[in-house]
């Protein structure tokens, strides 16, 4: 049985019930124990958007909006209209993240594709084309400083600019008529730079040679620890609580959502 049920266990299951998954699904993967998500039902619709409250739930759900409309679910209509309502309820902390971006460019096109997204079905044909092509150029420019930034800070916030911009440009470019094929490659490269790189630190203990527990520390100082019976499944757990308040709690379910696209 979990001794420990954090803050951040409790994010993890409010965003499973705002997208509708059972916490059975999680997935036993030590990088994936959130990727249950991607398997959200096409046919809901987000009646609950309003209890979303933290971002990487808004972020989260706003994907799986993005998904039902690739799926066939939802009209592009119904897409745009969901996922703005979706953002707009965390608008101010999404921004607030892109605010400690430290690279001006990175952090002005983002700002500059949340705020412009709210009014994308008034922008003629060729204004949605160019509000696209954007919004894909800062997807491409956060990309490449993931790679190339050192302070793991740095990285999360970034991570957290990706994926606000990810249901954004995605949107963007299918309002423009145009194809997601490489957008969704460069999402998918930069989702998987940012769970890579903000893996926390894991610790398995034992007495006796017998599994106990593991224990995980994020960079920020958030920790995680699970006693699960099984010792890879203990170690997702603690990963998923550890790094719950970080943006690598979204990657790591976008990346699969991204890669069904």
């Amino acid at each position: 049985m979990r001794k420990l049920l954090s803050g951040g266990a409790m994010v993890i299951a409010a965003t499973a019930a705002v997208l509708g998954i059972s916490a059975g699904n999680a997935s036993a993967s030590p990088l994936a124990v959130a990727q249950g998500a991607h398997a959200a039902s096409k046919t809901k619709q987000p009646e609950t958007v309003a209890a979303v409250v933290t971002v990487p739930q808004v972020i989260q759900a706003a994907l799986s909006l993005y998904q039902q409309y690739a799926g066939h679910g939802l009209t592009l209509k119904q897409a745009t209209q969901q996922i703005l309502a979706a953002i707009d309820t965390a608008k101010t902390e999404i921004i607030a993240h892109v605010d400690l971006i430290a690279t001006a460019e990175a952090k002005a096109c983002t700002r500059a594709a949340i705020i412009d997204f709210a009014d994308i079905e008034q922008l003629s044909t060729d204004n949605k084309q160019a509000f696209a092509r954007d919004a894909t150029a800062c997807v491409t420019r956060i990309d490449s400083l993931l790679s190339s930034v050192t302070d793991p800070g740095a990285v999360d916030q970034l991570g957290f600019a990706l994926n606000a911009l990810a249901p954004i440009a995605l949107t963007a470019r299918s309002h423009a008529e145009l194809s997601n094929t490489a957008l969704r490659d460069t999402l998918v490269h930069a989702e998987g730079t940012v769970t890579s790189r903000l893996l926390p630190a894991c610790k398995s203990h034992y007495r006796e040679g017998m599994f106990e527990w593991v224990s995980c520390i994020a960079y920020n100082g958030d920790r995680g620890r699970d006693d699960a019976g099984v010792e890879r499944i203990a170690l997702a757990n603690a990963i998923a609580l550890a790094m719950a308040n970080t943006s690598w709690a979204v990657a790591d379910v976008a990346e699969p959502i991204l890669k069904a696209l």
